[in-house]
């Protein structure tokens, strides 16, 4: 089965995705465990996938001045400036509330 999608921006940060700028060609890309699984997924199916970073380097919390503002990834797909976020996110009850969550392809469990 082949999806017909396109994700346009998928958010990412160290250590999911690590830049590899390329000096002799135009062309960046990035490697690591998490491009590693999009790529595997775009080989099974139609889409491709443009990588951007949140500029503060954040995984996103709402901003403090009350306006329903989030920075950094989450804050990135909230408005709409990216499609997905693709890295190790914590799930939280105040995140769920302006994203939704795939199943989680890593879990850490706090002792």
């Amino acid at each position: 089965m082949s999806l017909n999608i396109v994700i346009s921006k998928v958010a990412t940060t160290l250590p999911w995705a690590i830049l590899v700028e390329h000096s002799k060609t135009a062309s960046n890309s990035y490697v690591g465990m998490v491009p590693s699984i999009l790529k595997a997924m775009q080989d099974m199916s139609n889409f491709s996938v443009v990588w951007t970073q949140p500029e503060d380097g954040n995984y996103g919390v709402p901003v403090g001045d009350g306006s329903g503002d989030w920075n950094g990834m989450v804050g990135m797909v909230h408005r709409k400036e990216a499609d997905m976020v693709a890295a190790g996110l914590a799930v939280t009850l105040i995140r769920s509330e302006v994203i939704s969550y795939t199943y989680a392809f890593l879990q850490q469990v706090c002792h």
